[in-house]
């Protein structure tokens, strides 16, 4: 049976479980988009270079045509760069037009090629796509600018205003028989108290409590145990003394035993039945009226076997652990509308042992005891302080032996 703790800590682990993995396929889809505008950078190189051969070659063809005995021709070589070569193409352009159109030698252009670095020009991924929409290419991107995979701040959770929190929490303990029968019931109760505001330190808590019967009450030894037994007050047996500021501090403790089964939340019953060459498991829950139970979950061990059981109905949800051999019984909230429910599934043959002990997980925000808090007030003047109170059941040991 795992406790409360230990279900935070796995819960924990498997945040951090999904969190990694979220990390993972935002890298993996970045480095996928940078492959992607790489690709694109390569074939703009390609098909710029491509525009500046077709240039020059057909440069060169009209300056064979058309320069006259003893002109000098313009060559270019291999070594030179594309953006030398682009200057002479258009050197060697405009001579060929002068010459043909009997303006006489051409004039030399007055700003030569640009040279050195270049502050605040256009990135070279932005020249190459320009490059090829100026000569008619599609290049247009088929996905997203990247976004930035830092994840924005979770806002700040908000901060309590009242001066006083108080919990009050229950822990259950039972064991039922398979055959039925309730073989024994515990229940542990206790009241935490936490001051956060100094000026708030000097109080007495006013309770309301119900009639109680079976519960043993015992409060913590510096609470004055008189004025609790007979005004149902929590305070300090020294009033001057203050509660301590920022940390919780158990007040009260109650425990509570019975074998009387109408005081269970929930009751079990599970009916493994064997034809032929296999086993039909049956199981069924019945729920109080008294009380509204939250997060379900039925646990039934199943022996090893080859395939997943085969669910014929379910009130509810299901899931195979098949690592830990249990079939997970899953009702979320057991209301008005729900206090039955059964659920049913076929195995292999198997022993009828196999299917226990059953465990039971559930919480509540009610309480077997009945107890509230009416008010807070300070003992130097009386004034009213404000305060939170939260109530909380929850299964610590729920069997079906």
């Amino acid at each position: 049976m795992q406790s409360h703790e230990e279900k935070l800590h796995k819960m924990m682990i498997q945040s951090k479980i999904n969190d990694t993995k979220d990390v993972m396929r935002r890298k993996a889809t970045e480095i996928d988009k940078v492959k992607l505008e790489s690709k694109i950078q390569q074939q703009a190189m390609h098909a710029r270079a491509r525009a500046v051969d077709s240039a020059v070659g057909s440069a060169a063809e009209t300056n064979r045509l058309v320069d006259p005995p003893g002109s000098k021709t313009v060559e270019t070589t291999s070594s030179d760069t594309s953006a030398e070569a682009g200057a002479k193409v258009a050197d060697s352009t405009a001579n060929a037009r002068a010459v043909a159109s009997g303006s006489g030698m051409p004039q030399k252009s007055l700003a030569g090629p640009k040279k050195g670095m270049q502050l605040g020009g256009k990135p070279k991924t932005n020249q190459f796509l320009e490059s090829l929409r100026a000569e008619g290419e599609s290049v247009e991107p088929d996905f997203e600018p990247m976004r930035s995979s830092v994840p924005e701040p979770a806002p700040a959770p908000a901060m309590p205003t009242e001066s006083v929190s108080l919990v009050i929490e229950e822990k259950l303990n039972v064991s039922l028989n398979r055959n039925g029968g309730l073989e024994q019931m515990e229940l542990q109760g206790n009241m935490l108290l936490e001051v956060r505001n100094e000026d708030d330190a000097l109080i007495r808590v006013m309770t309301k409590a119900g009639a109680n019967s079976g519960f043993q009450f015992k409060t913590h030894p510096n609470i004055d145990k008189g004025l609790h037994a007979n005004e149902g007050v929590l305070g300090l047996k020294d009033p001057n003394r203050p509660f301590p500021c920022g940390s919780a501090l158990g007040v009260l403790k109650w425990r509570f035993t019975t074998k009387d089964e109408s005081q269970l939340p929930i009751s079990i019953n599970c009916w493994p039945t064997i034809n032929g060459g296999e086993t039909a498991v049956s199981i069924e829950y019945e729920a109080t009226d008294a009380m509204d139970l939250q997060h379900v979950v039925i646990s039934v061990p199943c022996p090893p076997c080859r395939d997943p059981p085969v669910v014929n109905s379910c009130d509810g949800e299901f899931r195979f652990d098949a690592r830990h051999g249990v079939m997970e019984w899953n009702i979320e909230l057991i209301d008005s509308s729900n206090r039955s429910g059964s659920m049913e599934f076929i195995i292999p043959v198997a022993n009828t042992d196999a299917f226990f002990p059953i465990d039971v997980n559930f919480s509540s925000t009610q309480t077997f005891c009945d107890i509230d808090i009416t008010s807070i007030a300070r003992t130097t003047d009386g004034a009213p302080v404000t305060f939170a109170c939260k109530k909380m059941m929850l299964s610590d040991s729920y069997q079906v032996v």
